[in-house]
């Protein structure tokens, strides 16, 4: 395991300050490529859901959009989240109920919008913080502050960890594994 996280690290890492250093379109491809597999991840995530690939597809898009919001220049359009958010809702309402039973209606679109804000919307925030600077000082410190809190909880969690945080979802994860990460980020800030 230890190995694996070392030979991604060595490959990706230097990819990703290359990126981050090139700036856009690059950068936005990163991040709108992350949001498709951390988005179609969470829906995978409860194996069980039964929730219909209509609304996965359309969750997937969902979260794209909102991803890519922040590229819309603001002297072109109005703060476009809003208008996103509004005209998807309402579009995800209909495809839940053309698409799934009546009994699983809510349950499965509280699921897809559940996906979107959770990888989508937060890793808009990614391209937010880009245009700060020329050069992602920013994204830089938040990918190290990130990079610190997994070092962290690998590290603690694989010493100490005894109580499991959840392990239907993730049976490697632990609250003391979660403290060691939290702790690790905040002495990397």
């Amino acid at each position: 395991m230890l190995k694996q996280r070392i030979i991604t690290a060595a490959i990706g890492v230097p990819l990703i300050i290359l990126v981050i250093w090139l700036g856009d379109p690059w950068f936005s491809l990163l991040i709108a490529a992350a949001a498709l597999g951390g988005t179609f991840e969470f829906y995978h995530l409860g194996k069980g859901e039964n929730v219909n690939r209509p609304l996965i597809y359309f969750g997937l898009l969902w979260s794209l959009a909102i991803v890519l919001s922040p590229l819309i220049p603001y002297y072109k359009a109005v703060d476009s989240l809003p208008i996103i958010m509004a005209f998807a809702t309402v579009v995800s309402l209909f495809c839940v109920l053309c698409y799934s039973p009546r009994e699983k209606a809510f349950h499965n679109w509280a699921w897809i919008v559940a996906g979107v804000i959770y990888v989508g919307w937060m890793l808009s925030y990614w391209l937010s913080l880009r245009v700060l600077d020329d050069r992602g000082i920013w994204v830089y410190l938040a990918m190290f502050t990130t990079f610190a809190n997994d070092t962290g909880a690998f590290f603690v969690g694989r010493k100490w960890g005894k109580h499991r945080l959840a392990p239907a979802i993730s049976p490697g994860k632990s609250w003391e594994g979660a403290l060691g990460g939290l702790l690790s980020a905040i002495l990397a800030a």
